[in-house]
């Protein structure tokens, strides 16, 4: 017997200057699913409210599991629309536009035991590219 889970890709990027609206431009993303500060921006609690803090650095979060609701038990497409939005920049392209740090965030949510296998495969393309733009990948399972 296997578990349910859901899925949720992410692509992290921080730096002191990153270049915001470059990197949206260029990965095609739509703000709505990124979570976007610039370095001094303040920070905000979950409800809203200010929380008296502010961005040390800069950072943009893209939320692929927004974009692909109806994809949320399927972490290979997720994973080939983060390939899709990195496959056309060149090398150095995120040296350039300000980003320091990057990682691709695989977080599993287990919810239920059922009878079908959720093992799945990253696509090899996937990896490539995330070494060639020194993208980390980060693994989180959570009950």
């Amino acid at each position: 017997m296997t578990t349910a889970y859901e899925a949720s890709v992410r692509l992290a990027l921080w730096g002191a200057s990153l270049a915001t609206a470059n990197l949206l431009s260029a990965l095609r993303l739509t703000p709505s699913f990124c979570d976007t500060k610039v370095k001094g921006d303040v920070l905000e609690r979950p409800d809203g409210t200010p929380s008296g803090s502010v961005a040390k650095t800069g950072r943009l979060i893209y939320n692929c599991d927004k974009e692909l609701k109806d994809r949320r038990h399927d972490p290979a497409a997720q994973l080939e629309r983060i390939a899709d939005a990195l496959r056309p920049l060149p090398e150095g392209f995120f040296a350039s536009n300000g980003v320091e740090e990057a990682e691709l965030q695989l977080s599993f949510y287990y919810e239920k035991s059922i009878t079908d296998d959720p093992d799945f495969f990253i696509p090899p393309e996937v990896v490539l590219i995330a070494a060639r733009h020194a993208i980390r990948l980060r693994v989180t399972i959570l009950p």
